[in-house]
């Protein structure tokens, strides 16, 4: 079983073979430019496949609009950046990636199965994430056509959702 601990957070407990820590990846760590989630985990009982962002805050955009959109880029790219490098390592075009995945991970049915893109702020009042989260899926709109992923799978989420989804230890 795996446990994750991200901005203050614990994360699990998930089956070996069903999580990839894609932020400890050699390649991830190898490539410079490319940036990553905390992890990828696949929800058996949903046959979701999650890909997670945790951060302790955000910035208020009353304050700076400049820095609360640059948060959210760099959410997006961290993001993006873990689908399609997960992906293409399932694929077999990122050799070093599809030697990490597990062997659970690489024999899904990768057609069936719905990816969920989430941002976790642990502390974020339930009155905001509605706003936070059209947010983030303003920058995800393309991708979310190509990858075939609804709007309703992109989502900023605090702790009591995530401990709703089963992404805490209870």
């Amino acid at each position: 079983m795996i446990q994750i601990e991200e901005s203050g957070l614990n994360f699990g407990e998930f089956q070996d073979g069903d999580v990839f820590e894609i932020e400890k990846s050699e390649f991830v760590l190898k490539s410079k430019g490319i940036k990553s989630c905390e992890f990828v985990w696949h929800d058996n009982a949903k046959q979701l496949l999650w890909f997670v962002e945790a951060k302790s805050s955000v910035p208020n955009p009353q304050q700076s609009k400049e820095k609360f959109d640059g948060y959210f880029l760099e959410i997006f790219e961290k993001l993006e950046n873990s689908v399609v490098s997960t992906s293409m390592g399932k694929l077999g075009k990122l050799a070093q990636v599809n030697e990490e995945l597990s062997q659970p991970l690489l024999q899904l049915d990768w057609s069936t199965i719905r990816f969920k893109l989430v941002l976790v702020i642990p502390d974020a009042p339930n009155h905001v994430l509605p706003l936070l989260s059209e947010k983030l899926r303003s920058l995800f709109i393309r991708q979310a056509k190509l990858w075939g992923i609804s709007r309703s799978d992109i989502a900023v989420i605090n702790e009591g959702m995530a401990r709703n989804y089963g992404l805490l230890v209870n």
